[in-house]
């Protein structure tokens, strides 16, 4: 059983983790539209800066 909560607990803060990383990241393009998935579409000169 503890190995079960300690497995969830690391699964966890790795999503955590990783989403935390995409939150830092800026786009700039010509045209930005989000889909109905949330998805980001950028069109024309994109850049992506961390």
């Amino acid at each position: 059983m503890k190995r079960i909560l300690l497995a969830s607990f690391l699964f966890l803060l790795a999503e955590y983790s990783f989403a935390e990383e995409l939150i830092n990241y800026t786009i700039t393009s010509d045209s930005q539209t989000n889909t109905l998935e949330g998805d980001l579409e950028a069109k024309g000169n994109v850049v992506i800066k961390k």
